[in-house]
């Protein structure tokens, strides 16, 4: 009989132990809920368009999770990452923090936003005590800062091969047609003769520049991914045009006034001889 009420003794002294220990002990959630109320909340406008070549002013501000009170430059700094559609950073730059005393503030150059497109950020904000927290996101440039719907380009390259035909054409005329007047006086004939052929071919050279720019541009406001590669072959096409066309009305210039001395000549000796 005493062995049983010692055991028992025993026994209800350890379950007084283990149930005060287990009281003792924070419950999980409560855990779980100090944690979730610790670091900052980011806030800025979420724009999901911008238009091209623009300045941009991000404004941002920091709160603290905790009380929901407004953090400043005297315990929080931050700072934004902007890539590209490439993955390429376009900037990489520090927030100052904004004369009205309540928000973050960074000043973004036109330059940074030239192509189409998306671009991807990281918005990271850190704090006194060990607090901190982060936003990300992306967003599109377009050309009027409004989504856009997706352009046909089928009307462009139409434009494109009709233009490129007649640029065929206007190549190929002079050099199977010799004659598209005659006068009686063949020097006439001669002169005029060889400045219409000079003038088709300089047509030719300045419908060659303008489809190098209008391929440019569709490919730019179709978004191929290729503005860089096209707008340097429009630059290519555009010097070479201005050059051909310097170099064709000088030499067309000197050729005219030998064809013109020339002609006189032969008609004078043609008078002689009658």
């Amino acid at each position: 009989m005493k062995r049983t009420k010692l055991n028992l003794f025993i026994f209800l002294f350890i379950f007084i132990a283990l149930a005060s220990n287990v009281l003792a002990q924070p419950p999980f959630e409560d855990v779980q809920v100090e944690s979730a109320t610790r670091g900052i909340v980011i806030e800025y406008p979420k724009y999901m368009y911008i238009e091209q070549g623009q300045n941009f002013t991000l404004h941002t501000h920091v709160i603290d999770k905790t009380n929901g009170t407004i953090l400043t430059n005297e315990t929080t700094n931050c700072f934004l990452h902007l890539y590209n559609k490439y993955g390429q950073h376009v900037l990489q730059e520090d927030m100052d923090f904004s004369s009205n005393g309540i928000e973050f503030e960074l000043y973004i150059g036109e330059g940074n936003f030239t192509n189409l497109g998306l671009y991807a950020y990281i918005i990271q904000c850190n704090a006194t005590l060990n607090r901190g927290g982060f936003d990300a996101g992306n967003f599109e440039i377009t050309v009027s800062g409004e989504p856009e719907d997706p352009t046909d380009t089928t009307s462009g390259i139409s434009i494109i091969l009709f233009i490129l035909l007649i640029n065929g054409l206007l190549f190929a005329l002079p050099i199977f047609k010799k004659k598209f007047v005659t006068y009686k006086s063949r020097s006439t004939t001669e002169v005029v003769n060889f400045i219409i052929r000079r003038s088709i071919l300089a047509l030719a050279i300045y419908m060659m520049m303008l489809t190098s720019t209008i391929a440019a541009n569709i490919s730019e406001i179709s978004n191929l991914g290729l503005n860089s590669e096209m707008f340097f072959i429009m630059e290519i096409f555009g010097w070479a045009g201005y050059v051909a066309l310097i170099s064709l009305v000088t030499s067309t210039i000197f050729k005219v006034y030998s064809l013109y001395t020339l002609g006189k000549e032969r008609d004078r000796m043609n008078e002689d001889e009658e």
